[in-house]
């Protein structure tokens, strides 16, 4: 999940993942994983940053504005 969040390639996960699996095997056993990962992982650090913000920590209020 986290490396398709990362935006690796499904061929580099494939590989990784159990000692080297195919790309369709991946998808079939993978699916919600790979279509979930980049919005779970934004929604979670999104939910930080706001948490950060409403306990005043400046790194978190720190903008370009």
């Amino acid at each position: 999940m986290h490396m398709s969040a990362a935006g690796i390639p499904q061929g580099h996960i494939a590989a990784a993942v159990r000692s080297g699996i195919s790309e369709p095997t991946l998808r079939s056993h993978f699916r919600a994983e790979l279509d979930l990962a980049r919005d779970q992982t934004t929604a979670l650090a999104v939910g930080k940053l706001v948490r950060a913000i409403e306990r005043g920590e400046a790194w978190a209020m720190f903008g370009d504005n």
